[in-house]
């Protein structure tokens, strides 16, 4: 499969071009080689050449982490759930969870919401409850509410000049027709709630 690497010295038709990108075409390339004019990467490796087509190109750049924050009432059901997910869903990106009170603060993940979502393959052992502060909205990109409430409340705590985007998580899953995740702590649908927050979750990933 094809990987960009670092040339440590490529020689091209108009010269030395000390430090450039190249994608090999077939393979995987050693760290030593040169570069013929007819662009043909000559690999010397085990005393064997082996040759390669290449392209030159531009090192490929990185996504920028984006550090995401999901909110709900108490921090024990919807958003450690909405975390778990999307963190599972996306990689390598910057997640956190908080709630809008502070009555279950320090707390682990409600437990039939931790068994539904460990059902699904998703590990919400490691989260903690906190409360969501001011503070938050220069710490993260994004912060999203499960309900208008949630958002309301947020907005509330929201700096003078911060204009960091708050949005419902149903947002991004506008097929569902919901306008919010209910709270399976009243509901007792846990699974349902999973279900929304899979939609969610997969229309945020795609956004990024």
């Amino acid at each position: 499969m094809a990987r960009w690497i670092t040339a440590t010295k490529a020689f091209s038709a108009s010269g030395t071009c000390k430090g450039a990108f190249i994608k090999a075409q077939a393979g995987r390339l050693p760290c030593l080689f040169t570069l013929s004019q007819q662009k043909a990467a000559v690999l010397r490796r085990g005393g064997k050449n082996k040759t390669c087509k290449v392209m030159f190109g531009k090192q490929p750049q990185r996504r920028r982490e984006i550090k995401v924050l999901f909110v709900c009432l108490g921090n024990i059901c919807r958003s450690p759930a909405a975390e778990g997910v999307f963190r599972a869903m996306a990689g390598d990106v910057d997640t956190d969870s908080a709630g809008t009170g502070g009555w279950h603060v320090g707390e682990p993940p409600y437990g039939p919401m931790q068994a539904a979502a460990r059902d699904r393959g998703y590990d919400l052992s490691d989260l903690r409850a906190r409360q969501f502060e001011a503070s938050d909205f220069d710490r993260f990109d994004l912060i999203i509410g499960m309900d208008a409430s949630n958002i309301a409340n947020m907005e509330r705590l929201r700096p003078v000049g911060n204009e960091t985007p708050l949005r419902l998580f149903t947002d991004f899953a506008p097929a569902c027709g919901a306008d919010e995740v209910p709270d399976p702590y009243y509901t007792r649908d846990f699974d349902g709630a999973l279900d929304l927050v899979e939609q969610c979750a997969r229309g945020l990933v795609a956004t990024l």
